[in-house]
């Protein structure tokens, strides 16, 4: 794939470079934030009704102390599981609100100002962030790949 890097002029490179640098951190941070939070309050508020049920049912006798630990991990690893789905769903939903209420009229007031396309900051974005970074899988799509073997 050719540098499409190179059809940008210096100066307009250097401020786009800061620009998808600094709103791509950003979005890494809310995400992270989102995710910490929501990971955090799903095992505090779930662990606590596990240890109590399992806790009660060994006291009442219905389980052994080994069953009862047993039933303990199974159940933590359970309450892990989802944790973690309301987690990553938490991290995306928080990424999304970011972009939607700061990043995206941010890129666009940029564009706006300094007289780029959007198709040339795609372009941009394409070729300099990594696939997995939330600032292009929110924003950016992929450029076609018959549009990329093209510049070649």
């Amino acid at each position: 794939m050719a540098d499409v890097t190179a059809l940008v002029p210096e100066e307009q490179r250097q401020g786009l470079e800061a620009l998808t640098n600094s709103c791509n951190e950003r979005l890494e941070k809310a995400g992270a934030q989102g995710a910490e939070q929501s990971f955090g309050l799903g095992c505090a508020l779930g662990g606590l009704p596990l240890v109590g049920g399992v806790l009660m049912l060994y006291v009442l006798g219905v389980f052994s102390f080994i069953l009862a630990f047993i039933t303990f991990v199974m159940g933590a690893l359970v309450l892990l599981g989802i944790t973690a789905l309301i987690s990553f769903s938490a991290k995306k939903r928080s990424i999304a609100e970011i972009y939607r209420t700061e990043i995206g009229p941010e890129i666009q007031a940029y564009l706006n100002n300094h007289h780029i396309e959007e198709e040339q900051l795609n372009r941009f974005v394409d070729d300099t962030l990594p696939v997995g970074a939330p600032l292009r899988i929110f924003h950016f799509i992929s450029l076609p790949e018959d549009i990329n073997s093209s510049q070649e």
